[in-house]
């Protein structure tokens, strides 16, 4: 995967806490500028004053500011696969470090600020947040009130204004059939699973529908340190369960479990094009069995930085800049690129593992 990942420092590339399961963690303050009406009231006037005093708060920071309006269409395309751009907004906030903190102005709210990191680090994000919205409140003043803390446009994202999402890959606990039992705890405790790709209900071997979020689903009670510990403390539970059951399927399912996995470990290296979806269900069969030690010598970050990298956007961005020599049916379209290549970084990632 080295001419993918060559000089580069996405934090979707590194190596993360207990990344065998979790494969990121996304840490979300919602705020905003006091003196100001929500977006749903706002003029055209109104958008660029708090633009522009969002802009001066960050102009001394390591950030870039991108003008949505003047952004193109492969830029958004970017910014939508790397799940830092969600619909319409003012402006587009980045680091320019690693990426790991992206803001969003005039979107729900006149500012969205998010930290993303990979594996399971929701207390060092959550704190790399506060000190970007410390640091960002010297410069501006954000409308709370006593009884409400901070005011949002969804009332569920008042108080706190804190969201926080954990992507988890827990296919034991699907196939072991106690996914249920998860759902009760998740709302007994306020938090709600997401699943990050459609559910393909014709193809029931598909290792992407054991691909979840856990999330929080109102900031209102409690302090931030209560959600967080919250959250944290039940994607513990999860964790060790996932851990636990996963070891009697290696136990008492062997040779099923691995006719299994050996059929879509060498449909990864034998497929010269795939979909997307396609793609991400090898990545997922082959990190469970990984996770079962029934394949070796793969990092679990080059795996996880897969799910990125395998985008239509990033493979788009490399097929209109470096020069691949692609076979005749296939280089005279940029969909048929993207397939080819996507089989390619795949090849290169498992090959002789």
């Amino acid at each position: 995967m080295s001419f993918v990942t060559e000089n580069v420092n996405w934090w979707f590339a590194k190596s993360g806490r207990d990344d065998d399961v979790v494969l990121s963690t996304k840490v979300t303050l919602y705020r905003n500028l006091a003196d100001f009406p929500f977006i749903r009231k706002m003029t055209d006037d109104d958008k660029q004053r708090v633009d522009s005093l969002i802009y001066d708060a960050f102009c001394q920071e390591d950030y870039s500011f991108f003008s949505y309006d003047t952004l193109s269409d492969s830029a958004k395309k970017v910014f939508i696969d790397n799940n830092i751009l969600f619909g319409n907004c003012s402006s587009v906030i980045i680091n320019n470090k690693d990426d790991s903190i992206s803001c969003l102005t005039n979107q729900s709210d006149h500012l969205k600020m998010s930290v993303f990191s990979a594996g399971f680090d929701c207390e060092n994000s959550a704190k790399k947040l506060y000190t970007l919205d410390d640091k960002i409140q010297e410069k501006l003043q954000f409308a709370a009130s006593m009884d409400f803390g901070y005011l949002t446009s969804n009332i569920c994202n008042c108080g706190s204004g804190l969201q926080i999402s954990v992507r988890m890959f827990i296919p034991s606990i699907f196939l072991s059939g106690q996914f249920s039992h998860i759902q009760n705890i998740l709302e007994e405790h306020h938090l709600q699973a997401v699943t990050v790709f459609a559910s393909n209900e014709n193809y029931k071997d598909d290792f992407t529908q054991y691909l979840i979020d856990i999330k929080t689903t109102s900031s209102i009670e409690g302090t931030e340190l209560d959600q967080i510990a919250n959250i944290c403390s039940i994607c513990q539970v999860i964790l060790k369960m996932e851990r636990k059951i996963r070891q009697k399927f290696a136990d008492n399912n062997s040779t099923i479990i691995l006719n299994f996995l050996r059929q879509k470990y060498y449909k990864a290296l034998s497929s010269l094009l795939l979909t997307y979806e396609e793609a991400c269900d090898l990545i997922c069969s082959i990190k469970w069995g990984m996770n079962l030690k029934l394949f070796k010598d793969i990092a679990q970050k080059e795996l996880n930085a897969l799910f990125y990298l395998e985008k239509d956007a990033h493979l788009a961005y490399l097929c209109n800049n470096f020069s691949f020599n692609f076979e005749e049916d296939v280089k005279n379209s940029l969909e048929l690129q993207i397939k080819r290549l996507r089989a390619i970084v795949i090849h290169q990632t498992i090959e002789e593992k």
